[in-house]
């Protein structure tokens, strides 16, 4: 039986503060990076995201954030190769490769425990598929704390 296993890095930093300190208004970094590299197993061996996030980015919104990222995911050799064997005789399978997405983000705090937080995504070869065109996705997201 062979060992199956993967591993996840992931980074989270504040690069710039401003305003009162106590409101951790802040510029901040991310990324991470997951991989579970046995190709055989894992359909999506190699994926990463990274952004960048401003907490409070209006002095009067000091709960807000605003958000762009980047992900990408890489297919698996071994899946991109089945693929190209099975599309010499059925034109209709597309071959998986690569896949991106570019995410815009607001979250808006409109009370203490009610945030809404529309966002826009792009995505590049979705499915991993070159045939499939681009996409624009558009959605709101509702937290409730209570």
């Amino acid at each position: 039986m062979q060992a199956r296993y993967g591993f996840y890095l992931l980074g989270d930093q504040a690069l710039v503060r401003w305003g009162d300190p106590a409101e951790k208004r802040h510029l901040g970094a991310f990324a991470a990076f997951v991989a579970a590299p046995d190709q055989r197993v894992n359909q999506l061996p190699y994926f990463f995201d990274t952004g960048l996030v401003a907490y409070g980015p209006l002095r009067s919104r000091p709960r807000d954030f605003a958000a762009f990222g980047l992900a990408y995911g890489s297919y698996s050799g071994d899946l991109r190769r089945a693929e190209e064997v099975q599309a010499q005789t059925d034109l209709a399978i597309g071959v998986q490769n690569w896949e991106m997405t570019l995410e815009w983000t607001y979250g808006w705090t409109v009370r203490p425990g009610l945030l809404v937080q529309p966002d826009l995504q792009y995505l590049v070869n979705p499915g991993g598929n070159k045939a499939i065109p681009n996409a624009l996705a558009i959605g709101v997201n509702v937290v409730f704390n209570f």
